[in-house]
């Protein structure tokens, strides 16, 4: 994409973030959950792929982890929207 970084919605990851901990994930999940927000930063297009049925919607895998994300992303201004960590 670009070598601009990226911004994470706060309001809505912090919720999103929340939930996730209330499922109480393991140390290892936590931590490949963070680095999978992190590389978001960078190019969340490289993490995922859109939804084939809901425009603007996408989801990637957590490597080494059976978990997802689902997120929305707008190009124009680099803001990724965390929704559901799972």
């Amino acid at each position: 994409m670009t070598s601009a970084s990226w911004t994470l919605q706060r309001p809505l990851l912090t919720d999103t973030l929340h939930a996730f901990y209330a499922t109480d994930p393991t140390r290892h999940e936590r931590r490949q959950v963070h680095e999978w927000l992190m590389d978001a930063c960078i190019d969340p297009v490289a993490l995922g792929g859109p939804d084939p049925d809901v425009d603007g919607l996408w989801f990637g895998r957590v490597v080494e982890t059976n978990l997802g994300v689902l997120y929305s992303i707008d190009p124009k201004q680099m803001k990724v929207f965390v929704s559901i960590i799972r």
